[in-house]
């Protein structure tokens, strides 16, 4: 059977798995914001994620490599 090495995920509170997770950080509300000049967004990394149990990988028929993880007790595939 083959092992493939991929970046390890990072499953979030809602069960979503990724390999990371960012957080929209918002402009101070009190500044007024000229419509013409709005601020780009800004993202930082989300720090609250946990790393995925990853309990089994498989390709798929479709040649995609799909990974079984464990969250709240259940597993599922990705």
């Amino acid at each position: 059977m083959a092992t493939w090495r991929f970046r390890p995920k990072r499953i979030d509170e809602d069960g979503d798995v990724a390999d990371e997770f960012f957080d929209e950080v918002l402009p101070d509300s009190s500044s007024s914001i000229d419509e013409h000049h709005k601020p780009l967004p800004r993202f930082e990394v989300k720090y609250s994620t946990r790393p995925a149990k990853i309990k089994k990988q498989m390709m798929s028929h479709e040649g995609k490599i799909q990974l079984r993880v464990e969250h709240q007790g259940r597993l599922r595939w990705i």
